[in-house]
């Protein structure tokens, strides 16, 4: 993104979870010369936007989207209300593929993003940056009442702790086991992030758990969790996904017979 006579980018150079450089166009190969508008830390970095005279910046704290708005040099001026503790994406499909994709669109003094959540179907949102104010301009509002989000962790067979988000009725009888879908993605650098139950909805409101699992491969925490899921690495992902499952179970969530796998989708090759 050209910002006078530089060039603003979200970069993984010395941070595997993404910083805000200003980058110098007469010397761009040398990151000497870059300038850290935002250091790397525990917070991914999605993506960078220009906004008039601003820098909107996307962010995933613990799979959760975030949107915090910047001046040119990196100085925090506010965060944008999101509905909730979502994702955010130009598409409003729960996916961020990070580096590919914009979280938000800008224009000279408003924004425009897609939302969803667990419970809040695909909505897209208008913030104007002067007055603050939040309107939703399409999508079918529909939600789901009554439900919760929890969150449990497994340690897989290399050590590493994988994070689960489990979607349930408020109300639901945690004491005994309960039929549970347990999903899981981990691959391409894809972020896969909370989005609209829809047609799994019935089978929460009857009662059922949503395991959402967060495995590596994915984009979910970084460079080093996609890393640490592809390529040679790619067993950790399926390690992963058992460690959830034999996690639910030693917790009493679920039991084996009623545990199950659902893949929501899936990316298709040309043939």
């Amino acid at each position: 993104m050209l910002v006078g006579d530089a060039y603003v980018a979200v970069t993984t150079h010395g941070a595997p979870r993404g910083r805000l450089v200003r980058i110098p166009l007469d010397s761009p190969g040398d990151p000497g010369a870059w300038t850290e508008l935002v250091p790397g830390g525990d917070v991914v970095l999605t993506g960078v936007t220009l906004a008039g005279d601003r820098l909107v910046l996307g962010e995933l704290v613990d799979t959760v989207s975030r949107i915090r708005i910047l001046d040119l040099d990196g100085a925090e001026l506010g965060e944008v209300p999101v509905p909730g503790a979502g994702s955010v994406s130009s598409v409003a499909q729960g996916v961020v593929a990070l580096g590919v994709m914009d979280q938000v669109v800008g224009c000279e003094d408003a924004i425009t993003f897609g939302y969803t959540s667990y419970t809040q179907s695909p909505t897209v949102y208008h913030y104007a940056l002067a007055s603050g104010e939040l309107t939703a301009l399409q999508g079918a509002g529909h939600t789901l009442p009554g439900l919760v989000t929890s969150r449990v962790w497994a340690t897989s067979k290399d050590g590493t702790r994988i994070p689960c988000t489990l979607v349930h009725r408020a109300d639901l009888d945690r004491t005994r086991p309960q039929p549970t879908l347990i999903h899981g993605y981990g691959g391409f650098n894809v972020a896969e992030l909370a989005s609209y139950l829809g047609p799994l909805a019935a089978f929460v409101e009857a009662g059922g758990i949503y395991a959402h699992a967060h495995l590596r491969g994915g984009g979910e925490f970084g460079l080093e969790w996609w890393d640490g899921g592809r390529l040679h690495n790619k067993q950790n992902t399926f390690d992963d996904l058992y460690a959830i499952a034999e996690q639910l179970i030693a917790d009493g969530v679920t039991v084996p017979e009623r545990l199950s796998r659902w893949r929501r989708w899936e990316p298709r090759r040309a043939r």
